[in-house]
């Protein structure tokens, strides 16, 4: 089924680690040349290439000392991984983890709130995934039979994601549709209402949404249309925001934690959000990587440069991230992409920087505590498209 909620929100959280501070920095003294803007439409490395630079790394040769570490409510441990605690701690966090989101989804799915009673059954179909995994790995003959012809999976939806998708098909709430997609596209249940939803739909109920537009125009390439998958990039580079509701749902989690749970569960939870609230979607970084390098038609370059330059003026990091990147596949020879590389590689320092260190390097109590507040602080404005003079103000 691809990568993981988990795995692309890490990556999204090691991706995208600095742009915002330096385009809030005071003054903007010369030319940035992460204007995606001022490069010239043609590909000299891969989108992939492109977001792999930054990433700070210890100097060569650094010996890994030992180092203790002060777990939240744990007996000190000592370790000598510079990023994370020693695994029998995080087991017991990944342990706590589970409880708590289990307790949570018992109480957002009481909600009075159409979108936290959404992330309710999210979670709740995730541990009955779980669930059915265990019990699948204790007794191998449960597993069920392959799916009949021209399926893609012989498993279908738990009861609590069948419940997300039919209350997402009867909504005009494009949070619950984001929320219910990603159950139904690897899967062809026929009990369900997947066949009516689409990410065209989940654009259009949203239409100032660029991410939708930018999903529903992956969709329509996978379907051969290649019309509207122009348009739907043209509605993209026409939107004022670029909002995936990954933040929103993120500090929804953080909040509750914040408010209910004993200090190691907040610990816990810290653990399972990014500081950012969100990661680097794998569905629009293969997409953009597909669809905008390699050889390219003059106009649709130019398309491609401009969703670049919209992704990099907006607030969120894994979209900046992801609009620079572009702007770097997009370079005209070598030179041009090391250029932009060295300046993405320079933000993401001081990104880094002022970030302070990671949650798994600074496990403590009140570490974690500060993380969800960032987390909860990650979704209090909307994700959208400065326009260049915000830049030069050093908003």
């Amino acid at each position: 089924m691809g990568l993981s909620k988990t795995t692309w929100r890490v990556l999204g959280v090691l991706a995208a680690l600095a742009l915002l501070a330096l385009w809030r920095s005071a003054g903007r003294p010369e030319p940035d040349p992460l204007d995606s803007a001022a490069a010239p439409p043609s590909a000299a490395v891969s989108l992939d290439q492109a977001l792999s630079m930054p990433a700070p790394r210890p100097a060569e040769g650094a010996a890994l000392e030992p180092r203790r570490v002060e777990v939240c409510e744990q007996a000190p441990a000592w370790t000598t991984d510079l990023e994370y605690i020693p695994e029998p701690v995080f087991q017991k966090i990944i342990t706590a983890q589970k409880r708590q989101l289990r307790r949570l989804s018992e109480r957002f799915v009481q909600d009075a709130d159409p979108f936290t009673r959404g992330v309710g059954l999210t979670l709740m179909g995730d541990a009955e995934i779980q669930d059915r995994a265990a019990a699948q790995a204790a007794n191998p003959l449960t597993v069920r039979a392959a799916p009949p012809t021209g399926e893609d999976s012989g498993v279908e939806l738990t009861a609590s994601e069948r419940r997300l998708v039919d209350k997402a098909a009867r909504s005009t709430d494009a949070r619950l549709h984001v929320l219910a997609l990603p159950h139904c596209e690897f899967m062809r249940d026929p009990a369900s209402r997947c066949a009516d939803l689409s990410w065209q739909r989940a654009a259009e109920l949203a239409a100032d949404n660029g991410y939708l537009w930018l999903r529903a125009a992956h969709e329509q390439r996978s379907g051969g249309n290649p019309q509207a998958e122009r348009e739907n990039l043209d509605r993209a580079i026409r939107s004022t925001e670029f909002e995936t509701f990954e933040r929103q749902r993120s500090a929804l989690m953080a909040s509750a934690a914040l408010a209910s749970s004993t200090p190691f569960e907040r610990l816990a939870m810290a653990f399972d959000l990014p500081r950012e609230g969100e990661g680097l979607d794998p569905v629009v970084l293969d997409y953009l990587g597909k669809r905008c390098t390699g050889r390219v038609a003059p106009a649709e370059r130019a398309r491609c440069q401009q969703v670049a330059d919209r992704l990099a003026r907006t607030e969120a990091y894994w979209s900046q991230h992801l609009g620079a990147s572009l702007a770097i596949a997009l370079a005209p020879d070598p030179q041009r992409a090391r250029a932009l590389q060295q300046a993405l590689a320079a933000r993401s320092a001081r990104r880094e920087a002022l970030a302070g260190k990671h949650i798994g390097e600074d496990p403590s109590c009140a570490a974690a505590d500060a993380h969800l507040k960032a987390v909860v602080a990650s979704a209090s404005r909307i994700n959208s498209v400065d326009q260049p003079a915000a830049k030069e103000r050093g908003q």
